[in-house]
């Protein structure tokens, strides 16, 4: 994608308006950059749902999982220094772990363990932590859990993905370096990168938006605490803002020169196991996700905490980066879904100008319904949904008042004509689709014509 024009961003505000209306998510950001420079940053709803204070762009969020990417690219570094061998056995660094009673440990390699290969449990044996019915595990429960617990799967067999196992890894960073992992991340990737608002843990400094439950069967949330993370800070712990982020991903495109060799970069990004059972076809690398998004292949992760959810993915080829983060347990992958789906439906070209008259969103009884110009043609759409061009009809311009449904389903109204009433200024006063009378409706509520 060479470029995105103004009109599909105007056309992704106003849908991320009305998905607000209609999703029940406290509220999220939605950031977009293109070759390193920030096109969109926008924020939605709430950052606490019970005092109504509004969510703000630099407001943080925990994005969990994506420490991962941070904790992989440390562990690259070391690697370019001389340091470590991702082949090496993690024993070779962490030697209490050629004493677990369990031998397969004795040859499970750094790669695995980046890869989530290694058949390492997933969150250990008691995971309430999650549950925040206790702390994050510190050092020393970690290292005992992992000496209580057996290998679940062989090494190398299939993709099993572990948060104890990045644990591991932030401990070989440690181990290695002689610093903390929130010492060494903050100095070697968040300061080299000026990521003002990122840390390696939670930090009461920083303003962060409010963490909401999932929905209650009463339709109600409450706010949920914001923990330390402790030893599994290389796994979970890490915090950032959505234009951060931007910044961040973009560091990891091919030919940057930040953070890492292009080398380095194509060996972390590389597919190295395929994920079962997922939606959209995934993949893991070293540290990172890949899924096929709007025919795009992107590379990046996603994360889940208790009261955030987030999706932040690139485009190695254009170095596209796109930030969706959620401050509640929400169908985040779903938001991000669709801001891809409007991001490569609009297009590079931009809409025919003498055809913007014509757009325009109402909602009846039946739904919500928009008219929307695609470069040279003009889609009618049912946009409150998580992919709004995932069903449209098309229609073609008759005069300047009137159009007519030349593609639909043949339930719809093949054929039928969209008259238009203008007002002096231009603006659409009502529309007639197909016989039926609507008025223009920015954020989807039925107008009150039936009573």
């Amino acid at each position: 994608m060479k470029t995105i024009p103004k009109h599909t961003f105007d056309f992704l505000d106003s849908w991320l308006e009305l998905r607000l209306q209609w999703a029940d998510i406290p509220g999220f950001v939605v950031a977009i950059s293109k070759d390193g420079q920030l096109l969109f940053n926008k924020a939605y709803g709430y950052a606490n749902a019970e005092t109504k204070e509004k969510l703000r762009p630099d407001h943080v969020f925990r994005i969990a999982s994506y420490s991962k990417t941070f904790t992989a690219t440390a562990i690259m570094q070391l690697q370019e220094k001389g340091s470590v061998r991702i082949d090496d056995t993690i024993a070779t660094h962490l030697t209490w772990l050629n004493d677990h009673t369990d031998i397969r440990w004795r040859d499970v390699t750094i790669r695995q363990l980046m890869s989530h290969s290694a058949g390492v449990t997933r969150d250990g044996l008691d995971s309430d932590y999650w549950q925040l019915i206790k702390p994050f595990p510190d050092r020393d429960t970690l290292k005992r859990d992992i000496l209580a617990t057996k290998l679940i799967l062989e090494p190398n067999t299939k993709m099993k993905y572990s948060n104890y196992g990045y644990s591991l890894l932030g401990l070989l960073i440690e181990e290695v370096t002689g610093m903390s992992y929130g010492e060494y991340i903050q100095e070697n990737i968040i300061n080299t990168l000026g990521l003002s608002a990122t840390r390696p843990d939670y930090d009461a400094t920083l303003p962060y938006t409010a963490a909401h439950s999932r929905l209650t069967i009463a339709r109600t949330r409450h706010l949920i605490p914001n923990p330390m993370t402790h030893a599994m800070a290389a796994a979970t712990g890490v915090s950032s803002t959505a234009s951060d982020l931007c910044q961040y991903f973009s560091a990891h495109a091919v030919g940057s020169g930040a953070l890492l060799s292009d080398e380095s970069k194509r060996e972390m990004q590389r597919q190295q196991w395929p994920v079962e059972g997922t939606r959209v076809k995934t993949s893991y690398g070293l540290g990172f996700e890949h899924g096929v998004y709007g025919g795009m292949n992107m590379v990046g992760h996603g994360g889940g905490f208790p009261g955030n959810s987030t999706t932040s993915m690139f485009h190695p080829d254009d170095n596209l980066v796109v930030v969706v983060l959620t401050n509640t347990n929400a169908p985040v992958g779903e938001l991000f879904g669709g801001v891809i789906n409007v991001i490569t439906t609009l297009g590079e070209e931009g809409p025919q100008e003498d055809l913007l008259k014509f757009e325009t969103r109402y909602a009846d009884l039946w739904g919500i319904y928009e008219v929307v110009v695609i470069d040279k043609t003009i889609k009618g759409i049912w946009s409150n949904s998580w992919y709004p061009f995932g069903k449209s009809e098309t229609l073609e311009k008759i005069d300047e008042t009137t159009l007519r449904i030349v593609e639909t389903d043949g339930f719809s109204s093949s054929g039928e004509e969209i008259h238009y009433m203008f007002n002096d200024d231009g603006s659409i006063h009502h529309i007639v689709n197909a016989g039926s009378y609507a008025i223009p409706s920015r954020n989807g509520d039925v107008p009150v014509t039936w009573k």
